[in-house]
């Protein structure tokens, strides 16, 4: 019988600027075999999150291949940048079809850095199982990470109340539009900012947001005035760059931001 391909997407170069197709290279090989204290996931979903950019934009000393002595094909979640011919690793989940570690069994969903590949092994590190009552992709995005920033982020440490204005930036990505949903569930009035009509209307119309900025196409501080007159009690900024400078100028007394990313410094040329 012939052995299962396993399907990879690798790093074939940094890219400089945004990145393109030329940055990764596919290859094809046997499905990995599974060691003692070893389990083999088939990966079923991945997320493109901002941090992969990063990720493989930097470069490191790294071990060679194999090095890492506690036999982990999946590194942690906070695994260093990733190496040129390297699988490229984000988010994302899998389910196990086979395992040869205690705590981890055939048919159990997992979540972790898992590859853009149809297998990896794994010894543990950084995977977590989940027993999934929602469908699966809703893990990778309000159930995820982006969720549970928001959930932290608003509910933890900004704690909006009813009444105040909450203006979110990157409103339409998955930690945004999370942000977005749970300051109206606090009754507030809430003003996303995104980039582009197509955005501008998944704010106003599909997340029923109050008022949407279009911060490639219009003066920030001029829209700011405009929609949040009384000022800005709660700056959700999920991208930093001009549009966390234009609220920084136009907060409310006792407002309060929230700074859970810079995407917009992770270009090129620009400092993390």
């Amino acid at each position: 019988m012939a052995a299962e391909v396993n399907r990879q997407w690798r790093l074939a170069s940094r890219p400089r600027g945004t990145a393109a197709e030329a940055a990764f290279s596919y290859h094809e090989e046997p499905r990995p075999a599974v060691a003692d204290g070893q389990f083999l996931v088939r990966t079923l979903y991945v997320a493109l999150d901002p941090e992969l950019r990063e990720r493989i934009g930097r470069s490191a000393d790294l071990p060679a291949p194999g090095a890492d002595p506690s036999g982990d094909a999946l590194p942690p979640e906070d695994g260093p940048p990733l190496r040129v011919g390297a699988v490229v690793r984000g988010p994302a989940l899998g389910q196990v079809v086979e395992s040869r570690r205690r705590g981890f069994a055939a048919g159990d969903f997992v979540s972790g850095r898992l590859g853009w590949q149809d297998y990896g092994t794994s010894g543990g590190s950084g995977v977590l199982r989940f027993e999934p009552v929602h469908p699966l992709p809703r893990y990778l995005g309000a159930l995820g990470a982006g969720g549970l920033t928001a959930y932290f982020g608003m509910l933890e440490v900004a704690r909006p109340r009813a009444g105040e204005t909450v203006l979110v930036s990157d409103a339409a990505g998955a930690a945004g539009a999370a942000a977005a949903q749970i300051a109206k569930i606090r009754q507030c009035r809430v003003i996303g900012v995104g980039g582009g009509p197509a955005r501008l209307r998944r704010l106003t119309k599909s997340l029923g947001l109050d008022g949407a900025v279009d911060c490639r196409a219009e003066d920030l501080g001029a829209r700011l005035r405009a929609l949040c007159p009384a000022g800005v009690d709660v700056c959700f900024a999920d991208g930093g760059g001009r549009t966390l400078e234009a609220a920084l100028g136009h907060m409310a007394t006792w407002g309060r931001v929230v700074l859970c990313g810079a995407v917009a410094a992770r270009g090129p040329g620009r400092p993390p």
